[in-house]
């Protein structure tokens, strides 16, 4: 499942919500985000959020060219200035956040840490 983007309060937050990234609906989202960025006409601050139910730094639901690709998007359109993504704890490493670091080129990113507990 992917949505498409909201505006509130003068600013464009484009949300891509998924359910699990196998590589063909990799493309979609990666095509859908595009669209999205190209269809949104605002010149003002742009929030990308995308949460996919799992971890945004999980190898095996978001793969590292999928990745690189988002960040390539985000770095590459200056209206855009945060990144929000979810992943759980163990897959935040020094080398995932100094990746990130880099290929974002100083812009935002906010990682909403995901738990998961047992009943």
């Amino acid at each position: 499942m992917v949505s498409n983007s909201l505006v509130q309060y003068g600013q464009a937050y484009l949300t891509t919500f998924c359910a699990i990234f196998i590589p063909p609906l990799c493309v979609y989202v990666i095509n859908r985000l595009k669209t999205l960025l190209t269809e949104t006409a605002y010149s003002k601050k742009i929030e990308v959020q995308i949460f996919n139910s799992g971890s945004f730094f999980d190898e095996t639901e978001i793969d590292l060219k999928t990745r690189a690709e988002i960040f390539s998007l985000v770095n590459n359109d200056p209206r855009i200035l945060d990144l929000s993504v979810e992943s759980r704890p163990e897959f935040i490493t020094e080398e995932v956040l100094e990746s990130a670091s880099q290929n974002l080129n100083g812009k935002h990113l906010e990682i909403g840490i995901g738990l998961e507990y047992l009943l």
